[in-house]
């Protein structure tokens, strides 16, 4: 499957569902499957060359999530940026990946300026909200695609259609590639996961991280779902917790420290949090002791992936049932340290410094393999050489696995 796919069939399934709403502007999955088309056809036109990387810099917003659907079904990389990040350190990456077109919100115009000075590769410039006099408006590049389609691009497994960041807070960042076969595994292994729970019904996902990254990953991953992709106006702890309420959330992504400031507020027993099923914890370790105090505040949806750029996300899940349980369950509290049992499609292991797998119990370097794992660094051969051993990708991360 291409990640296009994805999205396309629930469109062809789902049309009237809404696909992302923010506080601007609803799309449903017919008009976001239009939308992305008429783009598609726009870049073309205006030279997205193959395997072009595309950048999109901007807050979570619906029309940004667009511009990355269009990209791939152009035939474009999606190159995530973090609006967060200073400048120069997005700068330095989306020259490390070449990136050729830049969509942004005009909210972020002047380090867009600051970009374009420092990025050589970058051609062509896009203002997702507006004509902000710098560079043309969406909507003026849309002018003449009303109806059109692009033509459909020939299935390749192995085609790149991203490039996520990797190793930027220990040193200069990597990028890592996933091509489609790295999304498909993606999605066949947390689809399973990410399914709501009776009586609850069609997913809605709360986009409070950024959609460059957790939040955008997680809206792809669970297409099969046909989930409404919320974008909330604010992400302080009040206004997540009025969000879950209002719109009967059943899917939320969170770091731990996210976590911890929702359960540090005053008002955060007066919410209805019924309609959660998957609370998804990520990113770092989180506390035992507030695991368990989410459980008895949020409800029995408390869960934890693990996973790292070079295997998206899914490589660990510690299930809802598996947190609820160990909460429950004296017996099983040290669960609650875990993070999970390995994926449908992915092996794990323990391997010592010299390589060697280690059995049930001991501690060494976790490893993984499967076709979760990214095919390897862009332009950095040593770097791909060296984060894998055998076959197996080398997290960097110590753990063990115990006889359950």
């Amino acid at each position: 499957m291409r990640l296009i796919d994805f999205f396309d069939q629930a469109a062809a399934a789902h049309p009237e569902s809404r696909a992302f709403v923010d506080p601007t502007v609803t799309y449903t999955y017919a008009a976001m499957r239009s939308f992305s088309q008429r783009l598609a056809v726009a870049m073309l036109e205006h030279g997205l060359t193959d395997g072009g990387r595309v950048a999109v810099y901007s807050p979570n917003s619906a029309t940004a999530f667009g511009c990355v659907l269009a990209s791939v079904r152009a035939g474009g990389v999606w190159v995530p940026i973090n609006i967060r990040n200073v400048v120069e350190q997005n700068a330095e990456f989306m020259s490390l990946c070449e990136c050729e077109w830049l969509f942004y919100h005009s909210s972020c115009r002047e380090s867009v300026e600051s970009l374009q000075t420092q990025v050589p590769t970058l051609r062509h410039l896009i203002c997702i909200d507006q004509s902000d006099g710098m560079s043309p408006g969406i909507e003026e590049i849309l002018a003449g695609t009303e109806g059109r389609v692009p033509a459909e691009l020939q299935h390749d497994p192995h085609r790149m259609v991203t490039m996520f960041g990797s190793g930027g807070t220990t040193g200069r960042s990597k990028a890592v590639r996933w091509d489609n076969l790295t999304w498909e595994t993606l999605v066949a292994q947390a689809t399973p996961n990410m399914r709501p729970t009776p009586p609850a019904g069609a997913p809605v996902h709360l986009c409070v991280a950024p959609m460059t990254h957790a939040a955008g990953v997680i809206a792809i991953m669970i297409l099969p779902l046909a989930p409404t992709n919320v974008i909330p106006e604010g992400t302080d702890p009040l206004s997540i917790m009025r969000a879950i309420s209002e719109h009967r959330v059943t899917h939320l992504y969170l770091p731990p420290t996210v976590l911890y400031a929702l359960l540090a507020h005053p008002r955060v027993r007066e919410f209805d949090y019924s309609s959660l099923t998957h609370f998804i914890i990520g990113a770092a370790p989180v506390a035992p002791d507030k695991l368990a105090e989410a459980v008895a505040v949020f409800g029995p949806c408390m869960c934890q992936y693990y996973g790292q750029a070079e295997a998206p996300m899914v490589a660990m899940f510690l299930s809802p049932s598996d947190v609820t349980e160990a909460v429950q369950n004296p017996l099983h509290r040290q669960r609650l340290l875990s993070c999970g049992r390995p994926n449908s499609l992915t092996r794990a292991a323990i391997m010592d410094d010299d390589g060697r797998l280690l059995p049930t119990g001991s501690r060494g370097e976790l490893v993984l393999e499967g076709n979760l794992v990214a095919p390897c660094y862009f332009r950095n051969p040593q770097a791909t050489a060296a984060a894998h051993h055998n076959g197996w990708l080398r997290t960097g991360d110590v753990a063990h696995i115990d006889a359950d």
